[in-house]
């Protein structure tokens, strides 16, 4: 008897679990918004500025140009779609403001996804010399400014991780 009862109560448990009556945990790669753009970091260091721009979805990095030095980047990305999200945020045009930080190039970042091709749009205040990579989560994407003149390769290592704590 004690069997049986032990077997209905599991069975019930099982069932309220399928049927969404207990609450469950969401998956791990949903998105938090409804947005592309998560953030854009600036990080001041010898020589250079770190920015990272962090994507609420997995985007694939394509390619870019100018390869190393403009006022105005323009980054060819294509999403990385799973099934569980709707493509329409693809679609749509945004753009993000970092923190301010005294010295920093960067204006801000446009997605535009309303476009041919999605791509970013990375402003600068005047042309800059940078390298650039995408981070192995497909979340980020990794640009290194330099502070001088010269070829950005000589100051900034592309890989070197500006923000401590950011993937690779």
């Amino acid at each position: 008897m004690q069997n049986t009862s032990r077997r209905l109560r599991v069975a019930a448990l099982g069932l309220s679990l399928l049927a969404g009556v207990l609450p469950t945990t969401a998956p791990l790669a949903a998105p938090v918004t409804g947005q592309v753009l998560d953030k854009a970091s600036v990080v001041d260091r010898p020589g250079c500025y770190g920015i990272v721009i962090k994507f609420n979805f997995p985007m694939q990095y394509i390619s870019h140009f100018p390869l190393e030095q403009a006022d105005i980047l323009r980054v060819r990305l294509r999403p990385i779609i799973s099934g569980t999200e709707t493509t329409d945020v693809f679609n749509n045009r945004e753009t993000i403001r970092p923190s301010h930080m005294h010295g920093s190039p960067l204006v801000d970042v446009t997605y535009e996804g309303d476009a041919v091709e999605p791509h970013l749009v990375v402003q600068f205040t005047h042309p800059v010399a940078y390298t650039l990579e995408p981070g192995g989560d497909f979340r980020s994407l990794r640009i290194q400014v330099s502070t001088s003149t010269k070829d950005a390769a000589q100051h900034c290592s592309p890989g070197t991780d500006p923000i401590p704590g950011t993937s690779p």
